[in-house]
């Protein structure tokens, strides 16, 4: 069992030459504790060979003089180099009766973990993706793709996924820790219990440190080397913004309640359609010929189902039926299959999904505005998913009929296709 070596001294006008004697006589100490009465708020910080002095916290003063009405810092703590990195300094409260205000050194672990907010989430990549392939494809065998049936597919999707996507939460986390890390980790931890300030404890915490870091100089250049604002846009200004240093701000609280913000809304849309009955928007209006309804009655195929889905972004919020975009583009054929005819028959029936026409609805505070006034808060909607890729589908089979339209009637001479490959 390893001893901690601590002394302390009180030295009258610390100088070089005294440096040098207290370094010499102590080089075996861990910590050495010194009170240096003619210290000044503009005094160089003292040194001392082979040991470092722990960071001084100016604005708690360790001495309050009630003869000058003064604070002052004469405490110093110097420790070795070995202990130094994994060191604290705290000023506690003052002693009751005294002039004095205690310090504690706080020798910490070499990796830390992390403490996380409790909240149950899919561990989308710890997933077992082939099992849940087959397991929809299983669940959907003897399902109807019909409107009516799309509750079914929900149901099938949620049980199917807690049977394969792990959901849990950490209370706790290390950046970077793999399998090689974690049994370091578990050695080092050991042995700080046993003994925290022996060779080997040290040796294993400088280890487990390095390992730590290179994985995460690792994930560093992958997460910048991978950076796409069109596929995550969010990560990728999560990213420039620690780039930049801007600071988080934490969520203020207010006394607006969720009916304050919705009468707002309601407020606002009112007034746009008082707008809109004054003629300051004209909608145009497109004729409708034989070929364009076709375009709305002849059934998706499978080139367009694939498509749409490459266009979906993930890592998004899911809608009211809880249904991620990663569960819908790791489906099997069989259920690809199954959701391109239930898409086919909404097409053909006009008829959707009860639960397609429901919205969460989440207010977000605008920048700068006052958090307790309902209307700084501006809306946002999360749809399902499934909707969304619906929408992508009838949407690129529109977007060429329309524009070339809408040329047509703006200009009757020029080319469509022209303006098309221009916007390209």
């Amino acid at each position: 069992m390893s001893v901690l070596v601590v002394t302390s001294i009180n030295v009258e006008g610390y100088t070089k030459t005294k440096a040098e004697v207290i370094a010499s006589h102590c080089s075996g100490n861990d910590i050495i504790c010194m009170q240096e009465t003619h210290l000044g708020l503009k005094s160089n910080r003292p040194t001392l060979p082979g040991m470092k002095l722990v960071a001084e916290i100016r604005s708690s003063q360790s001495f309050n003089s009630c003869r000058w009405r003064k604070g002052y810092n004469p405490d110093l703590c110097f420790i070795s180099k070995r202990l130094a990195h994994l060191s604290e300094k705290a000023v506690l409260n003052p002693l009751p009766k005294s002039q004095h205000r205690p310090i504690s050194i706080t020798i910490k672990p070499a990796i830390t973990k992390t403490e996380v907010p409790f909240r149950r989430r899919f561990n989308l990549q710890k997933a077992k993706w082939t099992e849940y392939s087959e397991g929809m494809e299983r669940a959907l065998l003897d399902v109807e793709p019909t409107p009516d049936n799309y509750t079914m597919f929900v149901q099938a999707v949620k049980k199917t996924a807690c049977a394969c996507i792990p959901r849990g939460c950490r209370k706790e986390y290390i950046a970077g820790l793999t399998e090689e890390s974690l049994q370091l980790l578990e050695s080092y931890e050991t042995e700080f219990g046993n003994d925290p300030f022996s060779d080997t404890t040290s040796e294993l915490g400088d280890a487990l440190t390095e390992s730590l870091g290179r994985e995460r100089r690792k994930a560093w250049q992958d997460l910048i080397e991978n950076i796409n604002m069109t596929q995550n846009s969010k990560k990728a200004w999560s990213t420039i913004r620690k780039l930049n240093g801007d600071k988080i701000t934490p969520p203020s609280v207010s006394d607006i309640t969720p009916n304050q913000v919705g009468s707002q809304l309601v407020a606002n849309g009112r007034r746009a359609e008082t707008r809109r009955a004054k003629g300051e928007h004209h909608s145009t209006v497109i004729p409708g010929n034989q070929q364009n309804m076709s375009i709305l009655t002849k059934p998706f195929t499978s080139e367009e189902f694939e498509a749409g889905l490459n266009t979906m972004k993930l890592g998004k919020a899911a809608g009211p039926d809880d249904i991620l975009t990663e569960m819908i583009t790791h489906l099997g054929p069989v259920a690809k299959q199954w959701f391109l005819n239930m898409y086919n028959t909404c097409l053909l029936t006009q008829r959707i999904p009860s639960i397609w026409r429901k919205a969460i609805i989440t207010a977000l505070l605008k920048p700068g505005k006052d958090p307790n006034l309902s209307k700084s808060y501006r809306p946002i909607s999360l749809l399902c998913t499934t909707y969304k890729l619906f929408e992508r589908l009838l949407l690129s089979r529109l977007s060429p009929q329309i524009d070339a339209e809408l040329i047509k009637k703006i200009k009757p001479d020029s080319d469509p296709g022209s303006h098309a490959q221009a916007n390209c």
